[in-house]
C-alpha cells in the first residue's frame, strides 16, 4: 500500500468506510436523526457495500479503459497485472451478491418498521377512542343526573338545586358552568351562581354558542363543540344538552360546559407512549394535542402536517 506509484483504490475506499465512512453514517443516524438500531444497521451497511462496489467499478475502469492512450502517453500503457483482474473478480463475485440480498432484507426490515409503526398507531388510536367514548359517556351521565334534579326542582331555581348542582360539579371538576334553559331556549340559570371573585357568575350563555335550531324540539341528548374567548386565547369547550322532561312534555334543557382538562391530561406525551395526538372538531379545529404548537381552534390539515 506504501510503495510508491501504487494506486489502489479499492483497497483505499474500503479502508475509509471501515474506519471512518460507517461510523459517520451510525452517529449521524442513530446518533443525531435517533433512528432505530436496526434500521441504522441496515442504513449503514447498504451505504458501506455500495462505497466499496462503487470504488470496484472504478477500479475495473481504471485497469481496463485505455487512460494512458487519451494522455498521450501511449508508451507507458501497460497490462495490468492478473492478480489484480482476479482480485477485482472474486471482490466483484462477493460484492454483487451482498449488495443484493442487504437492499432486499433493508426493504423487508423497513416494511416491517412500517407495519410495526402503523399497529402501534391503530392500537393507540382505538385506545384514545375508547378513552374519549367514556370521558364523554361519563360527562353525559352527570348532565343527566342534573337534568333529573331540575325535573324534581320543576325547573325552578333554589338552594337545593343549587347545592345539588355544586355536588355534581365536584364530582366532575371538567364540568365548568351549567345552563337550565327553558323550553324556548331562554336560560334563567347559571351554575355556579358566584364567580370565584364572589360577584354573580354572568357565565356563556349556551343556547347562543351553539346552533339554537339544533338544540330547540329535540327530546334526545346532543354533544356541541364550541370555542370561548379570543383566537389566540380560545378554550375549546364541549356542550352537553340534555333534555327535561316532564313526563312526555319537553320543559327545559340542562347544558353542561364541558372543558378539556382530563383530556389534555391523557395528550400528554408521557401517558400516550410518546405519541403525538390532536383531537380535532368537525371543521378540522384543534381542541387538544400533544403538540404544544398547535394552539386551540387552528386549522388542523393532515395533508400538510407530513400524514401517509
Amino acid at each position: 500500500l506504501l510503495k510508491p506509484g501504487r494506486k489502489d483504490i479499492l483497497l483505499f475506499d474500503g479502508i475509509f468506510w471501515l474506519i471512518l465512512g460507517m461510523p459517520l453514517v451510525w452517529f449521524f443516524h442513530h446518533g443525531i436523526m435517533d433512528m432505530e438500531s436496526l434500521e441504522t444497521f441496515f442504513i449503514v451497511l447498504i451505504r458501506g457495500v455500495n462505497g466499496v462496489f462503487n470504488a470496484l467499478v472504478a477500479n475495473v475502469l481504471v485497469a481496463v479503459l485505455p487512460f494512458q492512450t487519451y494522455r498521450g502517453s501511449p508508451g507507458d500503457v501497460r497490462g495490468k497485472p492478473l492478480h489484480e483482474m482476479l482480485f477485482n473478480l472474486i471482490v466483484a463475485a462477493v460484492l454483487l451478491p451482498a449488495l443484493i440480498v442487504t437492499i432486499l432484507n433493508s426493504r423487508h426490515e423497513e416494511q416491517q418498521a412500517v407495519d410495526e409503526t402503523l399497529s402501534r398507531l391503530q392500537q393507540a388510536s382505538k385506545e384514545f377512542v375508547a378513552y374519549l367514548s367514556n370521558w364523554h359517556d361519563q360527562h353525559l351521565g352527570a348532565v343527566q343526573g342534573i337534568a333529573k334534579g331540575a325535573t324534581l326542582s320543576g325547573m325552578v331555581t333554589s338552594e337545593e338545586l343549587e347545592q345539588y348542582i355544586e355536588l355534581i360539579m365536584s364530582a366532575y371538576p371538567d364540568i365548568q358552568n351549567v345552563n337550565l334553559a327553558d323550553a324556548s331556549g331562554v336560560v334563567f340559570g347559571i351554575f355556579p351562581p358566584v364567580s370565584e371573585r364572589g360577584e354573580p357568575s354572568i357565565g356563556p350563555v349556551f343556547p347562543e354558542l351553539i346552533q339554537r335550531e339544533k338544540l330547540l324540539g329535540t327530546k334526545q341528548s346532543a354533544t356541541f363543540e364550541t370555542f370561548i374567548g379570543k383566537e389566540e386565547k380560545s378554550i375549546p369547550l364541549v356542550i352537553i344538552s340534555v333534555p327535561v322532561l316532564e313526563g312526555e312534555q319537553l320543559i327545559g334543557y340542562a347544558l353542561g360546559a364541558v372543558g378539556p382538562g382530563q383530556l389534555q391530561q391523557f395528550l400528554l406525551p408521557k401517558e400516550n407512549g410518546g405519541l403525538e395526538i390532536t383531537l380535532v372538531n368537525t371543521q378540522n379545529q384543534v381542541i387538544g394535542s400533544s403538540n404544544q404548537e398547535r394552539k386551540a381552534r387552528s386549522s388542523y390539515n393532515p395533508r400538510k402536517t407530513g400524514v401517509t
